[in-house]
């Protein structure tokens, strides 16, 4: 039997939550929230805006996909372009639309990832390539707002975890073309 995204999502969530590194909650109040995440990847901007937004289906994990396959992940980095997924029997998810581009250098996306979408939130998603040395440091902020009875702070840690996770996935995919932890 296969596990609804919104279930497994907020068990991923939670268990990754320890395994948080360059990440940070930087608010979270009852109408929402704000992370940030960083990484250092040692390929150049370009490359690096191109393993993020070119390779999505590569380096994302299958347990934040509905379709539980990240093959099926795609961006379209353009203004209006989608980050959207195949579903079964020809159905389809929008998980953000693109806003602005700045090819190597900015990407900005809008919505509600995972199951925040169907909670009603909204956020902002901006990802930052930026030279550093003979890499890239990428930065990832997500500002997200909208109501839950509880509050949109319960949300932060979760929320802080599963992005932090995603980003160190791109991280080892962009450096050594496998986002998987070898052990």
């Amino acid at each position: 039997m296969r596990v609804p995204f919104s279930l497994l999502a907020t068990a991923t969530f939670a268990a990754s939550v320890t395994s948080v590194a360059n990440a940070e909650v930087i608010s979270a109040a009852a109408a929402g929230l704000e992370v940030r995440e960083s990484a250092h990847v040692a390929v150049p901007p370009a490359r690096a805006f191109d393993e993020f937004a070119g390779h999505v289906g590569q380096w994302w994990s299958n347990a934040h996909t509905w379709s539980g396959s990240a093959k099926n992940l795609s961006i379209h980095a353009s203004a209006g372009g989608c980050f959207c997924e195949r579903l079964p029997h020809a159905g389809s998810v929008e998980h953000l639309r693109v806003v602005f581009v700045r090819p190597g250098s900015e990407l900005s996306m809008s919505g509600g990832l995972g199951p925040l979408q169907s909670m009603g939130f909204f956020g902002v998603m901006h990802v930052a390539f930026t030279a550093q040395g003979n890499g890239t440091d990428v930065t990832l902020t997500y500002r997200v707002h909208g109501y839950d009875a509880k509050g949109a702070e319960h949300l932060a840690p979760m929320v802080d975890g599963m992005l932090s996770e995603t980003l160190k996935r791109y991280q080892r995919f962009a450096d050594t073309g496998d986002p998987e932890i070898k052990r």
